[in-house]
């Protein structure tokens, strides 16, 4: 089934769904001070404890799949820890038919569910948006000026930069920080300096060059796009394309030179974008939520999307080399 543009209700009235993710993820405190690993300038990787990975990234495809990841994630410091959903996930979609709802839905949550996340029980609190839009621009400066709850604890920057943004599409996430086993940091006078405020950490968990003490929890994600951009493309290319947008923080605006690896996240870029989510996309998502890398630094998780990815190329090659048929006695 492809897009074919169909109308419904008004973006804030759906935006609305998600209000309670949205919102309550403002905090007085952005940010938290902590010990950081030494990090290479040339190379922006930390100087010890990095995930190692031999042979299989010496290859030119695992290489530019480690230059696309690093560009994906290259908006944040790569001794920063990415934001992920540790909590169930619940999907609204606005902006097209019921029919289409439900096959978006149903990919979306065989994806989800493919890479480890929960998904929320019937009639759950919605914190995942895909909206379609009529015109994108208009609308996010709309809710900038009018309804900038919807951007929950996003900095000015941060909202100013979807303004600014180009292309049919844009995406936000809002989270709150986390110990390192995921449990929500809360915020609040300290019980032995009156007056300090802080974060209390009750968890046990250190930290490494590798491993942060803190993780970044995902509480709800948006993902908006142009309607008319997406005319033409089948739903399996928009759920899967969705997927990634919300579930992890890429930034496809940024620059990137060079060679990239097959990605549904080129939908919207190229004619010759894929039908569903590739092999880059799905090593990405793996090793992204992998149980024990929720709280890397962004430069090891960034290692170890490509060694998800290395593995699976040496998968494909296995069962390629198993698929070839051996000649027939009597064969020349």
């Amino acid at each position: 089934m492809r897009f074919t543009g169909a109308f419904s209700p008004s973006l804030k009235l759906r935006l609305k769904t998600v209000v309670a993710g949205l919102c309550l993820c403002i905090s007085p405190v952005t940010a938290v001070a902590q010990d950081v690993p030494g990090i290479d300038e040339e190379t922006d990787e930390p100087l010890t404890d990095t995930i190692v990975v031999t042979g299989a990234l010496d290859r030119k495809p695992v290489q530019e799949a480690r230059a696309f990841a690093k560009s994906l994630l290259g908006g944040y410091r790569s001794d920063a820890v990415g934001a992920r959903f540790n909590i169930p996930v619940c999907l609204a979609v606005h902006g097209v038919s019921d029919a289409v709802v439900e096959e978006i839905s149903k990919r979306f949550y065989e994806n989800a569910r493919s890479f480890g996340l929960n998904v929320g029980a019937k009639n759950c609190q919605k914190n995942v948006f895909i909206g379609f839009v009529d015109d994108l621009p208009k609308e996010v400066e709309s809710l900038l000026e009018n309804d900038r709850w919807a951007f929950g604890n996003l900095k000015p920057s941060e909202r100013r930069k979807l303004v600014d943004q180009s292309g049919p599409t844009r995406a936000w996430h809002v989270s709150k920080l986390g110990n390192a086993d995921g449990v929500e940091l809360v915020y609040a006078e300290s019980s032995e300096i009156p007056g300090l405020y802080t974060y209390e950490d009750r968890s046990t968990a250190g930290h490494s060059r590798m491993y942060s003490s803190r993780t970044q929890l995902m509480n709800a994600s948006v993902v908006l796009i142009e309607r008319s951009a997406a005319v033409g493309k089948t739903l399996r290319q928009l759920a899967d394309f969705a997927t990634m947008r919300a579930i992890a923080p890429v930034d496809i605006e940024r620059d990137r030179s060079g060679q990239i690896p097959d990605s549904i996240l080129t939908l919207f870029e190229s004619p010759l974008a894929p039908d569903e989510l590739t092999v880059f996309d799905s090593a990405f998502l793996k090793a992204y939520y992998a149980s024990n890398g929720r709280n890397f630094f962004l430069s090891s998780t960034i290692q170890a999307i490509a060694l998800e990815f290395s593995r699976k190329l040496d998968s494909f090659d296995k069962i390629s080399k198993e698929d070839q048929v051996a000649p027939m006695d009597g064969a020349n």
